[in-house]
């Protein structure tokens, strides 16, 4: 069952920080194409997208699928913690729990759909809510599995996943946007490939995983860890994939055409930096909770390195990102190069909660783990509606609510494993 972090040994971290580094390369392939594939998507949909109103359905739907993918993510960063090598005791909790999953996810869906289909498709609202259910259902699938993947260390079948999805989703969105689909169709092209990678990765890899793998939790652990660790993403989500949408909700006297380029341009921008640290979250709990000795080192040092490329980046922007999105988007969306910046800073510090979250996980301090996503988002969420001007009221947000979050990971780091948040 499962120990303290106070209590694990450090015999045998140098192997296990091997493994875990050895599957560094893999994963950065994999995060490398389907960061590029994404990146490629939402570069291009404006510059086929000419109406504001348009790409704004499109970003919202967007937004909505992957605000809820991030939440849901926890199932996997909770299993590939739990997940450990052996005979297969006990794991019957793990497709009960997925299932269960499942079935909350599409009454949620369902239930608050006259909410936000106005927004993405009003003229066909059954079919993108049901397209957003199909992905759901189908990503919580793909949790499970990468997270038994993630901690049987089989870095090959979480890179084939990874790949599998991302090159479906390029395929099938550019047929849609190629063919003129409409909000509908172009939902179900993003959507289609999360159950279809599910069934191709299963097929390719399920004799590695079934009855070779334990759970170091019970049933009753397993699902308190979890509830803790979704409740963490879903504040994850609201500072990654959520925001998009939630500038499109606060309120502003901007017209469609303001609104759409900042959206534009924030999904652009923050993408080169959140979303490898977002592919990496397995990786890096793995890493995490094999080093136990190092951990808070590991850390301080990532931490150190995501800021001196933020710099880097920030200036980059400052620099060139006016012109380029000028030229790619025929000028139609495009915000200033100090704005540029300030957005691509107030990205590293999300991406700083994607390094934070995983130690705090790691540590299985579960509790701040989601003290600190939560205070990030609900304060981000409130200053999203401060009196100001649309732009500054956003880099304030998307600046101090992850500032406070990681304070509350790196400080949980620091407490004894007995805290009452854990």
């Amino acid at each position: 069952m499962s120990t303290s972090s106070g209590s694990e040994p450090d015999a045998g971290a140098a192997a296990t920080a091997s493994s875990a580094g050895g599957g560094l390369g893999a994963i950065t392939i994999a995060t490398v194409v389907s960061g590029g594939i994404g990146y490629v998507i939402l570069a291009l949909v404006p510059r086929v997208i000419a109406e504001p109103a348009a790409l704004l359905q499109f970003t919202t739907f967007w937004s909505v699928l992957y605000l809820l993918v991030a939440s849901l993510s926890g199932l996997q960063q909770e299993v590939a913690r739990a997940t450990r090598a052996g005979g297969g005791e006990g794991t019957g909790a793990l497709p009960r729990l997925t299932l269960s999953l499942a079935a909350a996810t599409t009454a949620l869906v369902a239930i608050t759909s006259p909410i936000w289909t106005p927004l993405v498709a009003p003229r066909q609202p059954v079919a993108v809510a049901a397209a957003l259910i199909v992905a759901l259902v189908g990503y919580l699938g793909i949790a499970s599995l990468s997270g038994v993947f993630y901690g049987l260390r089989l870095w090959k079948a979480v890179a084939t996943t990874t790949i599998i999805d991302a090159v479906l989703r390029l395929i099938a969105v550019g047929l849609a946007l190629a063919t003129s689909a409409g909000p509908a169709g172009v939902a179900w092209a993003v959507a289609a490939p999360f159950p279809v990678a599910l069934a191709i990765t299963w097929l390719l890899f399920r004799g590695r995983v079934q009855g070779r793998y334990t759970l170091d939790v019970s049933t009753r652990e397993l699902v308190a860890n979890t509830a803790k660790t979704l409740g963490g993403t879903v504040a994850l989500g609201v500072l990654t994939s959520g925001l998009p949408f939630l500038l499109d909700l606060a309120p502003t006297t901007q017209p469609e055409s303001v609104v759409a380029a900042l959206i534009a341009v924030v999904n652009l921008t923050r993408a080169p930096l959140v979303i490898p640290f977002l592919a990496l979250q397995g990786w890096l709990m793995v890493l995490f909770r094999d080093r136990p000795g190092d951990r808070t080192r590991l850390l301080w040092t990532m931490l150190g390195g995501l800021a001196l490329l933020s710099l880097v980046l920030a200036g980059a922007a400052y620099l060139v990102e006016p012109a380029i999105l000028g030229a790619l988007w025929n000028n139609k969306y495009v915000v200033d190069g100090p704005t540029g910046a300030a957005i691509v800073l107030t990205a590293s510090l999300t991406a700083a909660m994607c390094i934070s979250g995983p130690a705090a996980i790691a540590a299985k301090r579960h509790g701040h783990y989601l003290a600190g996503w939560v205070t990030a988002a609900a304060a981000s969420v409130v200053l999203l509606f401060l009196p100001l001007p649309l732009v500054e009221r956003a880099l304030v947000a998307m600046a101090v609510g992850p500032l406070l979050g990681v304070s509350i990971h790196a400080w949980s780091l620091r407490r004894p494993s007995t805290s009452l948040l854990d």
